[in-house]
């Protein structure tokens, strides 16, 4: 742990991309199992996605000492209304995904990064400079090359596009896409005065709690062995995940930390290769080419601008 703190104290900014790389990571193998396990009620997933990783923030921050409210009551009132805006961007995003085919949801999903960094200008008086401007625009580009959504790449498209709440969809997409670039600029002016384990707490308690009323309404299925196991996994990596998620947000610009959420292509291009036997195209490497020289672009900016303050 001193290692850490002396690595958070040394490169603060850079060490907030590196949370977030590493977040998006493990979010990267989360979906996979997601994929594999396709065929589980999604909704009856999703609540054991929140509930158990909630459940293990609870005894953290018991054995770390912390109230589950601070003295601040604003700061109490943010973290419900990011756990509120959490349960409403993951209830768009999941019927977008259900209604508007893969690869045009994913473009639209990938915008949250840019609705970021236009939020944290007005609400945390960050600035968007034409840098960041340029990576994300090269980033959502990388996103469509490597998605191939069917207004753009009809003969590379297989999805089916008539579904009759397609257009709901998409608009839900949008309002998903809006409340996680939300969420994301709550989270910097909330970690700032709270630790990050608590902020994620409240991000996870609030769908938990909404979720419970509707398991009871529900049919929910018994998993089969295999299946317990993908779900064992799915948490692990889902409390990861949010742990570095929120930490990432203690250092660095709610807007900058945000682009590295693109990272989380370039993983899933790799595990599809890798683990799935995928094999990418031209247009892939090419929009994962774009993305990683985004990357790559971004941490090298903010390494060389700490190493010249340090010295």
């Amino acid at each position: 742990m001193e290692l850490v703190e002396k690595l958070e104290n040394k490169i603060p900014n850079t060490i907030g991309y590196i949370y977030f790389i590493i977040a998006n990571l493990f979010y990267a193998f989360l979906n996979m199992f997601v994929r594999i396990i396709n065929g589980f009620p999604h909704f009856q997933l999703f609540y054991i996605r929140v509930l158990f990783p909630t459940a293990l923030l609870y005894f953290i921050i018991r054995k770390q000492r912390l109230s589950l409210f601070t003295i601040t009551p604003r700061v109490n009132r943010l973290m419900i209304l990011n756990g509120i805006t959490y349960l409403i961007g993951g209830s768009c995003i999941f019927y977008g995904f259900q209604v508007v085919p893969l690869s045009e949801a994913m473009v639209i999903f990938q915008t949250n990064p840019a609705v970021s960094g236009i939020l944290a200008v007005f609400l945390l008086k960050e600035t968007y400079d034409i840098v960041q401007i340029l990576i994300t625009l090269f980033c959502i580009f990388g996103v469509t090359l490597v998605a191939k959504p069917s207004f753009l790449f009809s003969s590379y498209s297989q999805d089916n596009h008539d579904h009759p709440e397609r257009l709901q969809g998409i608009l839900s997409l949008l309002m998903g896409s809006f409340a996680i670039g939300l969420m994301s600029v709550i989270i910097k002016k909330v970690v700032t005065h709270v630790d990050a384990n608590l902020s994620a707490f409240y991000i996870g308690i609030i769908p938990s709690l909404f979720c419970s009323f509707f398991m009871v309404t529900s049919d929910a299925k018994m998993p089969s062995y295999d299946e317990f196991w993908i779900i064992v996994y799915i948490v692990i990596l889902g409390f990861l995940a949010q742990v570095f998620y929120n930490r990432a947000f203690k250092f660095g610009d709610a807007g900058k930390v945000s682009i590295m959420a693109y990272s989380q292509i370039l993983f899933a291009c790799a595990l599809d290769v890798y683990v799935l036997g995928t094999i990418p195209d031209f247009y892939s490497l090419l929009g994962a080419g774009f993305i990683f020289c985004c990357m790559f672009l971004q941490l090298y900016k903010s390494w060389t601008l700490e190493t010249k303050v340090q010295s």
